[in-house]
């Protein structure tokens, strides 16, 4: 089985804690920025998804699309739809109307344009867009053997981002008052993020050489950069007109950055946690980031249904600290126990019939 790169783990990590800190009311500010660790999700599965097609055609010259999705499958449905389960036994429990509409958007993937049950898998119907269609297109370069070629995969991603942005321009002048199912949700307004992972990707794939020397000649300007890039969400609110267009690029920028730097300076930043007794704070959060898709997926009900049975019955009085600590606790908690007993079991079993190629 191929190590897992802990640095990618941790900004995953990273990713989960931001995006559990905006449900978990610990202040104003991480409420206002928490969402952002669905963009740096976004980069991430770009660049490794892609990561994983690259590798397959650098082996083999050829790209198996349908063994990929097979193997994705295997990865998301299995737990989104336990998952999803659980949310209708939650409704009826709870004597909370449902309906048809509510459930179809999740089963089918667009709950990013109509609301669905879940209220967080938006996000994770984005990536199913961006899985078939980039499976589906690296296959056809793959086809004409034009994957290494200079032009084609930046000029591809360079034209998706310019798309997108002038998409979300158009969509802010044109539609007011914000909905999130119009400014802030749909596929082609947001897939520009995943697809400045996969430049990275080939990058690292095709030009590595070259991605490692212009990262370090660099990276004295790009440390600079951030601030500035990230500076926006700080400032306004994620429903601002700022943030549904420029914003959205600039996030993406700054995490691509930070993504190249802890690739091309992986072990030096390990040599400096050492050094300053983090490693331990690095690998916990690594750890956290391994689990990151189980804990998605029930952060909005395991931490608030399971804090609150601990407050109300053990410790009514409980500082405002320590409910938020559990919060984050029963999340990372029933994140992990779902991954041991359905997530994992369904990747052993995907890597015993439909091994990576």
């Amino acid at each position: 089985m191929k190590q897992r790169a802990k640095e990618l783990d941790f900004l995953r990590g990273i990713a989960i804690l931001l995006v559990m800190l905006r449900h978990s009311n610990l202040s104003a500010l991480t409420t206002q920025v928490g969402w952002i660790g669905v963009d740096l999700f976004f980069v991430l599965s770009g660049f490794l998804v892609s990561g994983i097609l690259f590798s397959e055609y650098k082996k083999n010259g050829t790209i198996k699309p349908l063994h990929f999705l097979i193997r994705r499958g295997f990865k998301i449905y299995p737990l989104f739809f336990v998952v999803l389960f659980l949310h209708v036994f939650y409704f009826l429990w709870k004597d909370i109307p449902l309906y048809g509409n509510m459930i179809l958007p999740e089963i089918f993937f667009y709950q990013n344009y109509v609301p669905g049950i879940m209220g967080i898998s938006w996000s994770l119907a984005i990536e199913e867009h961006f899985y078939f269609s980039l499976s589906i297109a690296l296959f056809i370069v793959s086809i004409k053997k034009k994957m290494a070629k200079v032009s084609m995969i930046p000029l591809a991603c360079g034209i998706i981002a310019v798309i997108c942005l002038v998409l979300r321009i158009i969509v802010n002048i044109q539609v007011k008052p914000f909905d999130p199912y119009i400014h802030f949700f749909p596929t082609h307004l947001r897939i520009d993020s995943l697809a400045f992972g996969v430049l990275i990707s080939w990058f690292y794939h095709f030009t590595r050489d070259w991605l490692y020397i212009t990262v370090h000649k660099l990276r004295y300007f790009s440390l600079v950069a951030l601030p500035l890039l990230f500076c926006p969400v700080f400032v306004w609110q994620p429903e601002s007109t700022i943030i549904t267009t420029w914003g959205f690029t600039f996030l993406y920028l700054g995490f691509g950055i930070i993504l190249a730097l802890m690739t091309v300076y992986s072990e030096k930043i390990k040599s400096w946690l050492k050094r300053l007794h983090l490693l331990l704070f690095f690998n916990t959060i690594a750890w956290v980031g391994v689990y990151s898709y189980s804990i998605y997926l029930v952060h909005l009900k395991a931490g608030p249904i399971l804090s609150n049975l601990f407050t109300e019955n053990i410790f009514a009085q409980a500082p405002h600290l320590l409910v938020v600590t559990l919060f984050l606790f029963f999340n990372i908690l029933s994140g992990y126990i779902l991954s041991l007993i359905i997530e994992q079991p369904f990747l052993r079993f995907r890597d015993k019939y439909f091994p990576r190629k």
